[in-house]
């Protein structure tokens, strides 16, 4: 065994392990992988992975009968378990394997998910910053008609109806895709 076969099969043996060590789903995608075997084939190395057990192994070599098999480069390989893409990887066998797979080897979380609660958190932030302004606003109806105080609290609620004006702004914009900038 190579040095990189070696590494290849560690790594992803690693990978796997400290995954599910603080992801339920993960934990739960290997144990319904319990006696499923992936061969990979990339670039004339083979690799095999088999789950026994809720144990993960992962091999430099071939073996017969995989459930599924997956040929490629270690991109487009990679691709595949990260996000499901299969454009450049042949796949033979029981695909749902991959489904998996991508539970144990996909981020995370969930990009959208993600982008809902900000612009949850986004529109939370304006609705106080306008409930603030109401609650100030009936307190400057409630005040005497000292000169200063009555001032000042004029000043707070004009910043604070530009800010209200400013986040609305940012909501709306938050809602039109972003230009790419070569990014």
């Amino acid at each position: 065994m190579s040095i990189l076969e070696s590494t290849f099969a560690g790594g992803m043996e690693t990978a796997i392990k400290t995954r599910i060590s603080f992801d339920s789903k993960a934990r739960a995608a290997l144990k319904r992988l319990d006696g499923r075997t992936v061969q990979f084939n990339v670039a004339g190395q083979n690799f095999h992975l088999k789950v026994v057990d809720n144990h993960v192994e992962v091999r430099p070599d071939e073996i017969s009968e995989p459930d599924l098999e997956l040929n490629g480069s270690m991109a487009s390989i990679s691709q595949a378990l990260m996000t499901s893409k299969t454009d450049n990887v042949s796949l033979h066998g029981d695909e749902s394997i991959l489904d998996e797979l991508h539970v144990i080897f996909g981020p995370p979380v969930d990009p959208k998910d993600v982008a809902d609660k900000a612009k949850a958190a986004r529109e939370y932030g304006v609705a106080a910053a306008r409930s603030a302004m109401e609650t100030i606003s009936a307190q400057f109806a409630n005040l005497s008609k000292s000169g200063e105080s009555v001032t000042q609290l004029e000043e707070r609620v004009a910043a604070l109806e530009a800010k209200v004006r400013e986040l609305e702004n940012q909501a709306s914009d938050g809602d039109q895709p972003k230009p790419n900038n070569g990014d």
